[in-house]
Parts: C-alpha cells; sequence; structure tokens
C-alpha cells in the first residue's frame, strides 16, 4: 500500500504469524504477541510504539524472520521485543543467554517475571530461583544447591561457576547462565 498501516487495539492479540507487506509500513499502537514468525516481508519501516512479545509454547518458538534489505526497525521509549523462551522441566542445566542491550535487566525483572520471593506467578511462566539459605535473601526457597550459575573465566587459571545469589542479580548480556 501507499499508506502506512497501524495497529491499535483495546485488547492485546496474539497473531500465528505476522507478515508485513505494506511497503509503506506499519505502526504498533498496542501490545501484540507473536507465536511463530515475526517478518517484515518488504522493505519497509515498522514502528515499535508498544511493546510485542514472541512467545514461546511447548512446540515452538516465535522468531524474528530476515530483515529484507531496507527494512527498518524503530523503538519509541521503552518499547521494544519481549522475548520468552519455554523451558521443560526436567532435571538439567539449561544454558540461557540474553543478547540484549537492556543493561538494567535483572534476574527479577527477566527470568523470575517480576515476582515477589517465593511467590508463584502465573502457571507457565517465569521461574523460582533456589539456593541453600534461608528466604528472605533475595531467593524463592531453600534447596541443596543454587539453581542458577554462570561461568567466570576470570576465576584462577582455569575459572570457576559462581552462583546467582539474589534475583535483584542485573543479567551480563555477554554471559550464558545455567538454570
Amino acid at each position: 500500500g501507499t499508506a502506512v498501516s497501524a495497529y491499535t487495539s483495546t485488547q492485546p492479540y496474539t497473531f500465528f504469524n505476522l507478515y508485513i507487506s505494506n511497503s509503506a509500513g506499519l505502526n504498533i499502537n498496542s501490545p501484540m504477541s507473536v507465536e511463530s514468525l515475526f517478518q517484515p516481508a518488504t522493505p519497509c519501516i515498522v514502528n515499535v510504539n508498544s511493546d510485542v512479545t514472541l512467545k514461546s509454547l511447548p512446540a515452538r518458538t516465535a522468531f524474528v524472520g530476515i530483515i529484507q534489505p531496507g527494512a527498518v526497525i524503530n523503538y519509541t521509549g521503552s518499547n521494544a521485543f519481549i522475548v520468552e523462551r519455554y523451558i521443560k522441566t526436567q532435571r538439567k542445566w539449561q544454558l540461557l543467554a540474553v543478547p540484549t542491550d537492556n543493561t538494567g535487566q535483572t534476574v527479577l525483572s527477566s527470568w523470575a517475571e517480576g515476582q515477589a520471593n517465593g511467590v508463584p506467578g502465573t502457571a507457565g511462566l517465569g521461574t523460582l530461583i533456589t539456593g541453600p539459605v534461608a528466604t528472605g535473601s533475595g531467593l524463592d526457597a531453600v534447596s541443596l544447591l543454587y539453581s542458577l550459575k554462570y561461568w567466570d573465566a576470570s576465576v584462577g587459571t582455569a575459572g570457576a561457576y559462581k552462583f546467582v545469589t539474589r534475583k535483584d542479580t542485573v543479567v551480563n548480556p555477554q554471559q550464558g547462565y545455567f538454570l
């Protein structure tokens, strides 16, 4: 089309695929979610004026497709893509990385979904962070070992695992974490 399209809604809508084919662009003015593919298909400008959540479900995780030459995604204010990651609850370490430029994001605001210590949130969202210390220490519950760790190559000559001991710990976007 020749006019910029606008997505505005009083209720957040979930798209399975969002394929943007209007070469004039799209203004995203209300929160939305995508379950599979977010794809600016032609050279266009996408203005993200509200949060876009890339959903993660047991069967699939949403993703942003190849950004075509000439396509641009602009952000206004604090609006951004929110990327979810479904993790099966098996007793194994899962390696998580957060390649983001949000330098103030904490374990609490990301993986714990903002839930207060010891308070389970919405079923299927967030995770509890535990460790061998009493509650009130910034963790959700007591466990034999810490449930979140990372590798610190600067320790000694070979490096060592370090444990996350509080949910207000800032997530380092250059670091991988084991949950």
